[in-house]
């Protein structure tokens, strides 16, 4: 068994890379904890083969700061502590920076600085506290902030953010922009790790109102960061490149007991993130066709033929949408009873935000999410004791409620993989993980043959909705064109799909008839999202899952780095 253990050892010592290309940028990892008052202390571990010689020390700039400070800064590597200087001369000598660090600080910036020191494959240890890292809103507390900026040179092959807080994440709700990768809520803890291209890393999570005692407040909603946020995250234009597994360096050191010591630390580490297990990860996710893959390729009819809720969870996993899918859900639902005739909006003469709801008929082939939902307006509407109910009388019924009442939002996700699984388009799948001497059996979430056809025909249908928008109308017969109009809607694709209306000669004056329907129903739902939310104390949903490589506007932070 000793042998054994030798031999491994000396197997992972002999695979290891004996030489790598100059200024190697390996990996940059990043460990978030969040105190009450909403600061974050950071430490962040760059991990570079340092080869170029003309280089004499090493930089991160981080701006946009608004008013944000970045306190308590050192470094630590190559087995020491390193001293500081200020004020900080990046017209020194190599030898005059060599275990040194410093900062410059700009109007709004601030750039992180350190000496290079040696050449050779350099592990960097940064600190730093960013206060506050947490900010409050009107309607929530929300972190949004770029801890990497895409003016890198080189940019990192690999990138890890770990954020935790003073006790275990339960209500809070994920987004990762600027890389191909996954975010998610392990354990309390939220962890962004890339798979691809890495241009940014920006992180948008959204906690209850009060979770933190900030005291950067804005006055600003969720909605307007998640708005900006949004913009340019259709990543499938952007090229990425292979992922590579980050591989250590111990090969290089010249003291075994050091390098075994090291491959300890790694063993258990690695041990810990390979035996893993999530009951809402995809196994085989590699093995799916994404958005680039299927770049130009449609198709032409209905993806699906249940209810629409059922999808949310491919849709999520997919990054068919990024962000406020559920409420993307809830204008689709209002609209369809609005289309079929279930609802009609009344207008005041005062101000478009006064509509009212008033309720004709109950809707047919409703989905349970869809159901609940009406059934909450209903039950708003009968309290009020009126012929139609607004989004003020919504909020009173669900805050008189709210005890009985599940979080709607973390509900379409589980339903959507319940509904996935009963259709025969997602199981359960049990299977070992090993690595080298341990083994841990658990189930995690496998697409089917039937599913796969699924995920692609949902790629394909945004992409015939959005690249066709009006032409659309050329092929298909006025009825089916409106159940895409509600697809579209769930894409946020409806304000330009809307416009083919005016391609059906036999209904008069469609498209203005049909945009208003878009309007007053993507106001509303807003009005009954912001509610609903306000009332129960629940968020809409950021699923976790998939991040976008585009995306995460308006964010804090950013900058670039490098080093000169």
């Amino acid at each position: 068994m000793k042998f054994r253990k030798i031999f491994a050892l000396t197997l992972l010592l002999f695979f290891m890379p004996a030489f790598v290309f100059a200024e190697d940028f390996k990996e940059m990892n990043l460990d978030v904890s969040i105190d009450k008052k909403g600061i974050g202390e950071v430490k962040e571990v760059w991990k570079i083969d340092e080869d170029n010689e003309d280089y004499t020390e090493r930089y991160k700039a981080i701006n946009n700061l608004q008013g944000i400070k970045i306190e308590d800064f050192s470094v630590n590597a190559l087995g020491r502590d390193f001293t500081e200087i200020m004020p900080w001369n990046i017209d020194a000598s190599f030898e005059d920076k060599a275990y040194h660090y410093g900062r410059i600080d700009g109007d709004d910036e601030v750039e992180l600085t350190w000496g290079i020191s040696e050449f050779s494959d350099n592990t960097y240890n940064l600190y730093y506290k960013i206060n506050p890292l947490v900010v409050g809103l009107n309607d929530s507390d929300m972190l949004f902030f770029k801890f990497m900026g895409e003016n890198f040179d080189p940019k990192p092959k690999s990138v890890k953010i770990k954020i935790k807080g003073f006790e275990p994440f339960k209500d809070v709700k994920m987004w990762g922009f600027g890389m191909e990768g996954e975010i998610h809520n392990v354990d309390g803890e939220i962890l962004m790790t890339s798979s691809g291209y890495v241009d940014y890393a920006t992180v948008m999570l959204k906690f209850p109102k009060g979770y933190f005692n900030t005291t950067y407040k804005i006055d600003k909603d969720f909605q307007d960061y998640a708005n900006q946020a949004a913009k340019g995250t259709e990543w499938e234009d952007r090229e990425g490149e292979a992922y590579q597994k980050p591989m250590s360096n111990v090969a290089k050191t010249s003291l075994v007991i050091v390098g075994l010591a090291v491959l300890g630390v790694i063993y258990f580490v690695g041990r810990l993130i390979a035996l893993g297990f999530s009951k809402k990860k995809i196994e085989n996710k590699k093995e799916l066709a994404s958005i680039k893959d299927l770049k130009g390729e449609y198709y032409k009819d209905l993806p699906y033929h249940g209810p629409l809720e059922d999808l949310a969870f491919f849709i999520s996993q997919s990054s068919l949408v990024i962000s406020d899918l559920v409420g993307n859900y809830i204008n689709a639902f209002i609209l369809k009873w609005s289309l079929h005739g279930a609802i009609e909006f009344i207008e005041d003469d005062e101000i478009f935000s006064k509509n009212k709801i008033k309720i004709i008929s109950r809707p047919k082939d409703m989905g349970p999410l869809e159901e609940e939902l009406f059934d909450m307006i209903a039950g708003a509407n009968e309290d009020n004791g009126k012929d139609y109910m607004t989004a003020k009388d919504f909020k009173k019924y669900v805050k008189a409620n709210k005890e009985d009442m599940e979080n709607y939002y973390d509900e379409f996700e589980d339903k959507s993989i319940e509904a996935l699984k009963a259709g025969g388009y997602l199981e359960n799948y049990k299977y070992e993980k090993r690595f080298l001497f341990s083994k841990k059996t658990g189930t995690e979430l496998r697409v089917t043959e039937k599913g796969k056809d699924l995920w692609e025909n949902l790629i394909k249908f945004k992409n015939y909705l959005k690249d066709y928008k009006d032409q659309v109308t050329d092929e298909v017969e006025f009825e089916k064109w409106q159940d895409f109009l509600i697809y579209s809607s769930i894409f946020f694709l409806d304000e330009e799909f809307v416009r083919g209306a005016s391609a059906y000669p036999a209904y008069i004056n469609n498209y203005a008839l049909y945009n208003t329907h878009i309007m007053t129903s993507r106001k509303f739902s807003k009005d009954i999202n912001n509610s609903y939310q306000a009332a129960t104390g629940f968020n809409s949903a950021g699923f976790g899952g998939a991040t976008s490589v585009g995306g995460g506007g308006g964010s804090f932070g950013g900058g670039g780095g490098g080093g000169r």
